[in-house]
C-alpha cells in the first residue's frame, strides 16, 4: 500500500475514516468496510492491517470463483493486481 483514500466531510476535508488503498502503481482497492483511523497510531495501523488482509482475502476468493466463468482476458482486468 502506497497511500489510503479517506472519507471527506461536508466541507470536503478528509476525516479519519479510510475507504480504501492505493498501490504504488496507483491501483485503487476499496476496503470491504470503512476503517476507523482515529486514536493511537499503533491501534489504527493494526485496524488498517486487518482491513487490508480481509479485503485482499475477499478479492482473491471472488477472483478464484469467477476464474472459471469468464475468459482469462476479461477476468484479468476485473480484479486487483495488488
Amino acid at each position: 500500500m502506497a497511500k489510503m483514500q479517506f472519507q471527506l466531510d461536508a466541507s470536503k476535508n478528509p476525516t479519519k475514516t479510510s475507504l480504501g488503498m492505493y498501490s504504488k502503481e496507483d491501483e485503487y482497492v476499496a476496503f470491504s468496510e470503512p476503517c476507523d483511523c482515529s486514536g493511537q497510531v499503533e491501534i489504527w495501523l493494526n485496524h488498517v492491517l486487518r482491513h487490508m488482509k480481509a479485503t485482499v482475502r475477499h478479492e482473491m476468493t471472488e477472483g478464484v470463483t469467477a476464474y472459471e466463468e469468464k475468459p482469462r482476458e476479461l477476468w484479468l482486468f476485473d480484479y486487483p493486481a495488488q
